[in-house]
């Protein structure tokens, strides 16, 4: 098995799981199949990978559904679940609060070229005068976006205007983030974990 990370904090938990496993492995160790709707072999990997994941973290994989928006929930389980996958890792989050998201990203430069798409100019300032290293900066700007977006009720929400960090600062080394859906007037505690593949952040509404 490829269990990555799992850990336990004040008001959910996560973990995530790197894929390494052949789909018959993955099958195994999640104990169900990927559906026949899904033909390509990654998302097949991912569904399984998810599940395996969420099964090391007591969760059956027949509880998980979807909404018609593609928001996940667990069937008979008032816990929040948010999942999260990117090249080679999936991650999962449950949380006992409603407004509760996860997202992983692989670490790249693509985020130099679509930064224009998410970042609020008081963000670009704010992150510039942060001093964090840029392409790690915008990762998490990103990923704490779409952690966001995934926590909130809210469909088609512009993520430069409607979704912001609105704080960026460095404690004693560490770099303390906090976001706000301005939609919903909901503001959101942020977490995050910088591997070196990946970065991920889980947020939680305060």
């Amino acid at each position: 098995m490829s269990l990555y990370h799992i850990d336990t904090l004040p008001y959910y938990s996560y973990g995530i799981w790197k894929i390494e496993e052949d789909e018959a492995s993955l099958r195994q160790a999640s104990g169900c199949i990927a559906p026949s709707t899904l033909s390509n072999p990654v998302r097949r990997a991912e569904y399984l990978a998810v599940r395996a994941l969420a099964k090391r973290m007591g969760i059956k994989a027949e509880t998980i559904n979807y909404l018609p928006s593609g928001k996940p929930y667990l069937a008979n389980d008032t816990r929040t679940i948010s999942i999260s996958h990117t090249k080679d890792y999936v991650a999962v989050m449950l949380s006992r609060l409603p407004l509760a998201g996860i997202d992983i990203e692989t670490r790249s430069p693509r985020v130099m070229r679509v930064r224009h798409k998410y970042m609020h100019p008081e963000e670009e300032h704010q992150l510039v005068a942060s001093g964090i290293d840029e392409t790690v900066g915008l990762l998490l700007h990103w990923c704490i976006k779409e952690a966001i977006f995934k926590a909130i009720p809210e469909e088609g929400v512009d993520f430069a205007q409607e979704i912001r960090v609105t704080e960026l600062s460095c404690l004693d080394g560490t770099w303390h983030f906090t976001g706000k859906s301005f939609r919903s007037n909901t503001p959101f505690q942020v977490n995050y974990l910088i591997g070196p593949a990946f970065v991920l952040t889980c947020c939680y509404s305060i």
